[in-house]
This record gives structure tokens, sequence and C-alpha cells, in this order.
């Protein structure tokens, strides 16, 4: 029996490391589109009358579309997780979570002492695909402390979260995308967990009829953090972290991801995902025995239009402990500073709200999600 939306939001809230997908299309992570699901058959040489020939040319594209190697298809997924508080969900967040995967960041001074070894960055000639699934996050993580009385409940945010999600099929019917809710402070984690949670879905194990139906492929899944300046400048930051552990913490995160014939995590079915049991727990997250990480990247969107804004941007991505990752491409900037999202703010829409200019709150957020706050009086002055 599936829980209600708020019981799923208690359940994750109280429970420190866990995660759950309460909405999503069909299958998420993989994408609805052909182009993503393509199998061994489509490998040179792999017709059903040559399956023995093995192929090693690359299919591999922008779009997610599968490379060969030896005799299966290597099919791949970009998920694009943006991690928000969605007090309100805006223009911006919406620019930023639909955005496109970003070249690799240039910097201008070399990196002080050693790159990290391939075993961490990966090969990076090997870029990922452009993104062919989303995922919204919400941190459900002690929220109700917070809540002042006229903002948005945890379930509220995520209604709105799934009216954006709705939207975007809409637009893009052949992307997968989810709503997902997680407790765990750090992105270290984040990208722990979520990963543990991809290991536990059945129709991402392409051996053994596994896989998704379409072919004996193996699902390759990368994953992609959207974050703000001000979250990157934490992120490599040693307050955040246990004493002397940021390095190896950091080096977890962008690690490649080895598949494990067997899984350690625990599925707990207490959640709703078209209505299916998706909720998920695990104990601290932590490299396991074959040096497998995350195999995260971190992708920074820029803010602010003024040169200051650039210069600053500029001076993050060049420090000590920065520069290295981005030379890997495990760390990219997104965007120009003109994309329209530079000025965009939660808090602004809540101000606006307060001032009754609704013209302005729909230029902030949306038709629908501004409609949304309206009827349920979100923000509106006590």
């Amino acid at each position: 029996m599936t829980q209600s939306l708020k019981e799923t939001i208690d359940h994750i809230s109280c429970t420190p490391g866990s995660f759950a997908l309460v909405n999503s299309t069909d299958r998420w992570p993989l994408p609805l589109s052909t182009g993503a699901s393509s199998d061994s058959s489509s490998c040179p040489g792999n017709s059903a009358g040559s399956r023995a020939h093995a192929s090693t040319s690359s299919l591999d594209r922008r779009d997610g579309t599968a490379t060969c190697t030896g005799t299966r298809a290597r099919r791949r997924v970009h998920i694009a997780v943006l991690d928000s508080s969605f007090n309100p969900p805006t223009l911006a967040h919406q620019a930023i979570a639909f955005s496109s995967f970003p070249p690799p960041t240039p910097t201008t001074t070399l990196a002080s002492g050693p790159l990290p070894p391939r075993s961490v960055t990966g090969n990076t000639a090997d870029d990922p695909p452009q993104y062919n699934a989303r995922l919204l996050l919400f941190s459900a993580r002690n929220v109700e402390k917070t809540l002042q009385s006229s903002d948005a409940t945890p379930e509220q945010r995520v209604e709105m979260m799934s009216t954006i999600s709705s939207m975007r099929q809409r637009s893009n019917p052949e992307e997968s995308i989810g709503v997902g809710l997680i407790n765990e402070p750090t992105f270290v984690g984040k990208a722990a967990i979520v990963r543990s949670y991809l290991a536990s879905l059945p129709h991402l194990k392409g051996n053994d009829g596994e896989g998704d139906g379409h072919g004996d492929g193996e699902v390759e899944v990368d994953i992609s953090f959207l974050v703000g300046t001000d979250t990157l400048v934490r992120f490599f930051d040693p307050r955040f972290y246990p004493p002397g552990e940021m390095e190896s913490k950091i080096a977890q995160y962008f690690a490649p991801y080895h598949r494990q014939s067997s899984t350690s995590t625990s599925s707990n079915p207490t959640s709703r995902a078209n209505g299916q049991d998706s909720s998920f727990a695990q104990n601290q997250p932590r490299l396991s025995n074959n040096g497998s990480g995350s195999g995260a990247y971190l992708v920074s969107a820029r803010r602010g239009k003024d040169p200051s804004d650039r210069a600053l941007e500029e001076e993050i991505i060049n420090r000590d402990g920065i520069s290295h990752w981005a030379q890997a491409g495990k760390v990219r900037l997104l965007g120009t500073g003109h994309e329209g999202w530079e000025e965009i703010s939660s808090t602004r829409v809540r101000k606006a709200v307060k001032l009754e200019d609704w013209d302005l709150v729909e230029k902030l957020v949306g038709k629908d999600i501004g409609a949304y706050m309206r009827s349920a009086g979100l923000y509106a002055s006590t």
C-alpha cells in the first residue's frame, strides 16, 4: 500500500540518508525516445544474422545513443539533478534544470600539484552525452522547523515541482523526468545516495535478462548536479567536511562509478512514483571495496550580469583545489551570464507577492506556478 505524499515527506524527513522518487515518467531515468534505447542490434555487424561478430565502432552521440563495445551496446543516460528548496520554484530554476550539459570550462592558470589520477577523473575524452533525464530534488531535512507561517509547505513545494515536471513532459515528451526527496546535507552524500538508488532499479541492469526490454545492452548512467556559485564555493570549503577528509570525499564524488555484482542497499517500500513503491534508505555512503565513486559532475550556473560577477567566477574556477577538477572536465560553468535567469530569485518572488504585484510574479515564476501560489495564498503578508 502506497503512502500519502505527506507521509512520504515525513518519513524522508525523519530518516537520514533516505531518498524517495515521488513522481516520475515511466521507468525513470530511461528516456522515452528510441534514441537512447538502442541495443546491440544497432551496432554494425550485430544484426540478427551476425550477432557473433563483435563491433568496436563508436555510435555514442550527444543525445545518448549506444556505444558498441564487444557484443553488447553500451547505452548511456545522463541525469541533470537540480537540488533546491523550491520556495517557490522560479523560471530560473526551470531554465537551469532544463539546460544543456556545458562544454568543459577553460582555466587560465595551471593547477598546483599533480592532476588527479585517471582512476579518479575517468577518461576525459569520454564525455557524457547531453542530458536525457532530469531530477528535481528537494531536501526534506527538518524543513518544518524553518517554515514561516506564509511559506510553502513541503507538500506544496513538491506539488509545484510536479507541475513543472508535467509542463516539461508536455513540451519534451521524449525526456525522462522525476521529482525526488532526499535527507542528506552534503552533495557528496546526495550523489552517493542517488547512485545507490539507481543501482537498485531492475530496469537499469543490462544483464541476465534484467534490462529494460530493449535489448541486452548495459545502461551506463552519468549524473550532474546543477548548483549556484555559493554552493560551488562551499563544495570545496574544508569547513563543511570532517577534519582532513575533504580531498578524499571530493574524490569520492568525482571518481567513476563501477557497477557491482550485488548491492548492499536496502529497499524501503513506502513512497510513491507512478503508484510504485520506491523509497530508499542506506547507511552512511562510502567508497565501495572496488574503488567505485559516484561518478558525478558539478555544474555551476552563472549568476549576475556585471563584469565583477564574471571576474569572481574566473577567480573561483582557478582556485587551488578547484582548477584541476575543471581541467579534468568534472567542474563546469553553465551559461554566459545573459540567459535571463541571473536576476531571478525566490526572494524576489516572495517580495513581489507581498506587494501583490502579480504581473511581476508571473514573469518570475510563469503562469501555472503563479496561479498555484495565488490560489494557495502563499507568501502573502500575515
